[in-house]
């Protein structure tokens, strides 16, 4: 019996370092766009973040195409750099950040929410799995 092998197959290796970097990417865009739409065009919405999630989710998934929960923790991982970044540079010191986040109101509860979300939104999208129906 022949064996084949794909020569230009990548190792866990290789799409690791192809995760990280198309990841750090996007999450690097996903910055410059969240920053530039509060600081130049005055519009903040929490609700930003849960694209910023995805975004940086599905570039993990598609030049990382890992299955192993590592690319999971990484986009996560990444979406939370991105998100303490931006609410660093929008809310100045962090004291102003940790009293915003902690103040008892609807808006505060909104905004841990989809802070939460878009991590999870990473989490969830940065492994590439086949079929959904998967007993």
């Amino acid at each position: 019996m022949k064996k084949l092998y794909i020569k230009n197959a990548l190792s866990t290796k290789d799409r690791m370092q192809n995760a990280i970097v198309a990841g750090g990417g996007a999450g690097i865009l996903c910055l410059v766009i969240c920053l530039l739409l509060t600081k130049v065009f005055g519009f903040y919405s929490p609700y930003i973040y849960l694209g910023v999630g995805y975004v940086i989710g599905l570039a993990v998934q598609r030049f990382g195409r890992g299955v192993q929960p590592k690319f999971s923790i990484l986009a996560a991982g990444i979406c939370l750099c991105v998100l303490l970044v931006a609410d660093l540079i929008n809310f100045g010191a962090p004291e102003n950040l940790f009293s915003v986040l902690t103040s008892f109101g609807t808006s505060s509860l909104i905004e841990v929410v989809c802070r939460g979300a878009a991590c999870y939104l990473a989490y969830m999208y940065a492994r590439a799995v086949m079929g959904s129906n998967v007993r």
